[in-house]
């Protein structure tokens, strides 16, 4: 120990101020994209239109909402979960917020897919 209470070779690193401003940026970025996902998922059912007398199929359509809305959720818990570990580590933080990011993307888009895949049977 040296006079001042602290063992030598054991300060913390300090934290790149890029890797905090990346993080943020991620964090509102990903933020906004989940709030425009959760706002337009309910659009979905508009894929059902063109069915009448019960002609359509529907179990794609409650899959593209389990697919866009439980992504949001794994997203959330990738990107928080993520960068507090990342933190306590002194690791890079602002990639689990920018693959929180990239997943709540992803799903959106597959829910989309999947809700344009019902159509009326003939």
């Amino acid at each position: 120990m040296t006079a001042s209470g602290s063992q030598t070779g054991t300060t913390p690193r300090q934290r790149s101020t890029a890797d905090i401003i990346a993080t943020i940026v991620a964090f509102v970025l990903a933020v906004a994209v989940g709030v425009l996902s959760l706002s337009f998922s309910p659009l979905f059912v508009m894929a059902t239109d063109p069915c009448s007398n019960n002609n359509c199929d529907t179990t794609a359509l409650t899959w593209a909402y389990v697919v866009a809305w439980g992504g949001l959720a794994v997203a959330a818990i990738v990107a928080i979960g993520g960068t507090v570990f990342a933190a306590i580590r002194q690791r890079v933080m602002w990639v689990w917020p920018a693959a929180g990011l990239a997943l709540i993307a992803v799903t959106f888009i597959i829910g989309t897919l999947l809700a344009g895949s019902v159509t009326p049977n003939h």
